[in-house]
C-alpha cells in the first residue's frame, strides 16, 4: 500500500444496484481517461467476500487465475500482459468458483486485513475498493485497516467514496445510510452515480427510462454532495462481459464502446472532486486593436503586458489595473507578429513584424521611443525571444534562418550569428531561463538546440519527435522541461539527459565539440485535447502549463504531486474567444491568464 497514490471506496447501501459494474467501469475509464499523459495504473480490491464478482466482470476464471505468493506478498491477477490493471478477490483463493463463503465476522475481518497488508500492488495510481452492501463489519474493518497503513505518496488513508444507487426511492433510501456512515467515519463523499438509469435498445440505441429517473440527482441535491452522472443499462456491455476470452478481454474492448463514452463525463467529474475543481473565469475583454492579435507577453518584473496585432500596433496595459498605458504605432508597415519584454527592471519591448524588421521600444521619461531597428531577415519575422540576462535577442523568420543579436553597453545591437540548420520556415524561438541555450522550432517538424561555442553558435541537439509544424516552444521555470506544440494538437514534454560524447548528432551535418553535445528525450506526451494547431504555450512553474491554439480552446495541465512524469488536465475552456482562434497566451501572476485571438481582443482570465 505504500506505493498507492489514491484509495477510493465504492459503496451502496443496497445490493443489486450494479456496484461491481460501476467499479469495473470506473477502473477501466480511469485507466484510459484521456485526461492524463499516460494510462493510469489501477488496482481493484474486491472485499464483497460472500459474493465476489470482480473476477467474472473481467472474464477471469477463478479456478485458473490464482493468486501467487512472492517474498513481497500476494501478487494480484492482472487483466492482460501490460499489468496496468490488477485484481484481488477472494474468488481467486477459493478451491472452486461454486464454493460458498460461510464465515463469521472475525474471519471476514482477518481476510480484509490480510488483503490490505499482504497484497503487493507495486506502483498504483488508484486502488478502487468494491465493498459489500450495507454498513457492516467489512466497512469498519476496511476503514480501520487503511488507517493503519502509511504512505509517502498519499495524502491520507482514503481519498473518498463513490456512492452507487439506482433511480428508485428504495435504493436511494438505503444510500442515505451509507452517507451517514461516511460522515461518522470521516470519509469524504466524492459523489453519487445513478446506475441503471434507463435502458439502451440493442437495435436502435435509443435510451428509455424503464424505471423512475433522477433519484440519484435528487439525493445529491438533498445532501449537498456532487452528482457524478448517470449510467444506463446496456445489453451489449453485458454480452461483452460474458463473451470475453484471453484475446478479447474487457480492458481491451471497453475503450471503444458506447458505455465508455457515457462514463467519460463521470470520470471528468470524479477528477474534479479528487483534485479540487479549478475553473477559468472570464474577467474582462480588452478591445482596441483593429485586427487579429498575434501575440501577448507579460513583463517578468514590472506590472505590464503587451499585445501585438495585425493592425501594425502594440498596446501596453497595466496588469494590475488592466488599464491601457500606451499604444506604439507608426513604425511597422505590416502586422506585428510577436512582442517580447526584455528581462530587465525597466520597460523595454521588442516587436517583430511581417515587414521583416524588429523594433526595440523603451519608455523614456513619460513617453515611448523606438531606440533601435533591426534589419537583415529576407522575409516575415515570425518570433523573437530575449536570453535570460537580456544580453541576447533571438529572431526567426520565414527565410528559414535564426539570427542572434547581442546588445552592447550603449544598447546597440550586433548580429552575432545566423543559424541556417532548418530547411523550412522557422516559427518559434525560446531561451532557457538560466542558460544561454536557445531552441527553435520549424515548419520542417524539427526542434534545434543552439549554444555558444566561443567562436560561433553551434547546434547541440536536434529533435524529430513531431510529425507536423512546431508552432510553440517554452521552457519551464527552472529549465528542466521543454514543452513543444505542433500543428496536429500534440504537446510533448522533453527533459535533458547526457549522450555519448564521442558520437555525432544524428540527422545533422554539424560536427560539434564533445563538450557541447547534449541529448533531450521525451518525458511525457500531454493528453491530446486540442483539435488543431497548438500556437502558444506558457508555464506558470515546473508543475503547471497552459496551452492555446486554433481550436479556440485554453487548456491548463498539472503534474501529479509525487510524479512529474504524469500530467493531467486541470482546466479545459472551450470557445475562449467564441469561434475564433487563439494565437497567444501568457500568465499574469499566479492566478490570471491573458489570451489574444483572431477576434482582436485580449481576454483576461482568473483561475478559481
Amino acid at each position: 500500500m505504500d506505493q498507492v497514490r489514491h484509495v477510493i471506496l465504492v459503496l451502496s447501501g443496497k445490493g443489486g444496484v450494479g456496484k461491481s459494474s460501476v467499479t469495473t467501469q470506473l477502473a477501466l475509464s480511469l485507466h484510459d481517461s484521456k485526461l492524463h499523459s499516460r494510462p493510469l495504473k489501477i488496482g481493484i480490491l474486491d472485499i464483497d467476500l460472500t459474493g465476489p464478482s470482480i473476477p467474472r466482470m473481467f472474464g477471469k476464471d477463478a479456478e485458473q487465475s490464482r493468486i501467487r505468493q512472492s517474498s513481497a506478498g500476494w501478487i494480484p491477477v492482472y487483466t492482460d500482459e501490460t499489468k496496468e490493471i490488477g485484481l484481488m478477490s477472494l474468488g481467486f483463493l477459493l478451491p472452486s468458483k461454486k464454493d460458498s463463503v460461510v464465515w463469521r465476522g472475525p474471519k471476514k475481518a482477518a481476510m480484509i486485513r490480510q488483503f490490505v497488508s499482504d497484497v503487493h500492488w507495486g506502483e498504483l495510481d488508484y486502488l478502487i475498493i468494491d465493498t459489500p452492501p450495507g454498513t457492516g463489519d467489512e466497512h469498519l474493518t476496511i476503514v480501520e485497516s487503511l488507517l493503519a497503513e502509511t504512505s509517502d505518496v498519499r495524502k491520507g488513508p482514503i481519498d473518498g467514496a463513490v456512492m452507487v444507487t439506482t433511480p428508485q426511492a428504495l435504493a436511494t433510501l438505503d444510500v442515505q445510510k451509507e452517507i451517514d456512515f461516511c460522515k461518522k467515519a470521516d470519509i469524504r463523499i466524492l459523489g453519487v452515480v445513478e446506475n441503471m438509469s434507463g435502458f439502451i435498445c440493442p437495435h436502435c440505441a435509443d435510451c428509455t427510462n424503464i424505471f423512475s429517473s433522477g433519484g440519484g440527482h435528487t439525493l445529491a441535491e438533498k445532501y449537498k454532495i456532487p452528482f457524478l452522472g448517470s449510467v444506463p443499462i446496456d445489453p451489449k456491455f453485458g454480452e461483452m462481459i460474458e463473451n470475453q476470452s484471453s484475446s478479447t478481454n474487457l480492458s481491451a474492448l471497453y475503450p471503444e464502446t458506447e458505455m465508455s463514452k457515457v462514463f467519460f463525463p463521470i470520470v471528468q467529474n470524479f477528477f474534479h472532486q479528487i483534485y479540487n475543481k479549478r475553473s477559468l473565469e472570464f474577467v474582462t475583454g480588452l478591445s482596441g486593436h483593429d485586427g487579429r492579435i498575434w501575440s501577448v507577453d507579460s513583463h517578468p518584473v514590472l506590472p505590464l503586458f503587451a499585445s501585438g496585432s495585425q493592425d501594425k500596433t502594440v498596446r501596453i496595459y497595466n496588469s494590475d489595473t488592466l488599464q491601457l498605458v500606451h499604444v506604439i504605432d507608426g513604425f511597422h508597415s505590416r502586422s506585428v507578429r510577436r512582442v517580447a519584454w526584455r528581462p530587465v527592471d525597466r520597460p523595454i519591448l521588442a516587436a517583430a513584424s511581417f515587414d521583416a524588421t524588429i523594433s526595440i521600444n523603451e519608455k523614456i521619461d513619460d513617453d515611448w521611443e523606438c531606440t533601435a531597428a533591426l534589419e537583415g531577415h529576407e522575409n516575415e519575422v515570425k518570433c523573437i525571444a530575449w536570453s535570460p540576462g537580456g544580453n541576447f535577442l533571438a529572431t526567426c523568420s520565414r527565410d528559414k534562418s535564426v539570427w542572434i543579436w547581442e546588445t552592447t553597453e550603449d544598447d546597440e545591437f550586433d548580429c552575432m550569428a545566423v543559424l541556417q540548420e532548418h530547411t523550412q520556415d522557422v516559427k518559434v524561438v525560446a531561451w532557457h531561463p538560466s542558460e544561454d541555450l536557445l531552441v527553435s522550432g520549424s515548419y520542417d517538424d524539427s526542434i534545434c538546440f543552439w549554444r555558444d561555442d566561443g567562436d560561433d553558435w553551434a547546434l547541440t541537439c536536434q529533435l524529430q519527435g513531431h510529425e507536423s509544424t512546431v508552432w510553440a516552444l517554452a521552457f519551464s521555470s527552472t529549465g528542466s522541461i521543454l514543452a513543444s506544440g505542433d500543428n496536429e494538437g500534440n504537446i510533448i514534454l522533453w527533459t535533458k539527459t547526457f549522450s555519448n560524447e564521442s558520437e555525432a548528432i544524428s540527422n545533422s551535418t554539424n560536427i560539434l565539440r564533445p563538450s557541447l553535445r547534449e541529448e533531450w528525450i521525451r518525458k511525457a506526451t500531454l493528453p491530446h485535447l486540442h483539435k488543431g494547431a497548438v500556437y502558444s504555450l506558457s508555464w506558470l512553474n515546473d508543475k503547471v502549463l497552459a496551452s492555446a491554439g486554433s481550436d479556440g480552446k485554453i487548456v491548463v495541465y498539472e503534474s501529479e504531486q509525487h510524479d512529474d512524469n504524469i500530467w493531467r488536465v486541470s482546466i479545459e475552456k472551450e470557445g475562449a474567444h467564441d469561434v475564433y482562434e487563439i494565437n497567444s497566451i501568457a500568465w499574469l501572476g499566479n492566478d490570471k491568464l491573458v489570451s489574444g485571438g483572431d477576434d482582436g481582443e485580449c481576454r483576461v482570465w482568473h483561475i478559481n
